[in-house]
């Protein structure tokens, strides 16, 4: 990954709106909006930043600008993984590893939200907080191994590199959906018996306050620690 010089990095952003375009029509200045930013070596960790339109949405009034700027790319990556990519319905069970993580903790509220059952992998010191997220099957990796123990899933989000992405297989059903956010899989799950999908490029084509992912803000909590 090759940046111009000078580059700013960073994607994710929250703050006053300040000026707009003279096409924008959906935000005004003072608005409060959190937004990701895509273009390389552009980024958000400065004072200043423009932003697309279409990347914005009004921050959630239930959230400070702390909250709202630590979830741009891991909501969109969240939602439109269960939703675009894995058309993940209602009663089917979906398997979210690192429930602690930054996808995971909110891939499970939203999986939630869609009315899903969500099993989930985390350490002991955070099985208090991936149940508080509405996990429904938790497995302590620290314990146990979670192809051992979970079955019966219809979806697994592979979030992490690793093996444990090919360990999902065991737990899913004939037919079951794999969607990958690290990568593409290699060629050994073609004969696996389960569909595979690659969920690694994002868009912002349409605007983040989208009516049910805009529902799910206003409940999502988001675990943020601050120095």
């Amino acid at each position: 990954m090759k940046f111009e010089l000078p580059a700013t990095l960073g994607s994710d952003v929250a703050g006053i709106v300040i000026d707009v375009g003279s096409r924008v029509t959906r935000f005004k200045r003072g608005d409060a909006i959190f937004a990701s930013v895509f273009d390389l070596g552009r980024g958000t960790i400065a004072e200043y930043v423009a932003v697309p339109e279409s990347a914005a949405a009004l921050k959630p009034a239930n959230l400070d600008f702390v909250q709202a700027a630590s979830l741009p790319m891991v909501a969109l990556t969240s939602w439109q993984a269960l939703t675009e990519r894995a058309d993940l319905q209602p009663g089917q069970k979906v398997f979210i590893p690192a429930g602690s993580g930054g996808i995971g903790t909110i891939a499970i509220q939203l999986a939630k939200h869609l009315g899903a059952t969500v099993g989930t992998t985390t350490s002991t010191g955070n099985v208090a907080l991936v149940n508080s997220l509405g996990a429904d099957e938790v497995v302590d990796y620290k314990q146990q191994d979670f192809e051992t123990v979970l079955r019966g899933y219809d979806i697994a989000l592979g979030t992490m590199r690793g093996d444990t992405i090919e360990k999902s297989l065991a737990i899913l059903k004939p037919g079951g959906r794999i969607v990958s956010l690290v990568g593409p899989l290699d060629a050994a799950f073609a004969r696996a018996p389960v569909e595979c999908r690659a969920a690694i490029r994002l868009r912002h084509d349409e605007p983040q306050d989208h009516p049910s992912s805009e529902q799910a803000q206003r409940r999502l909590l988001v675990p943020v620690r601050t120095p």
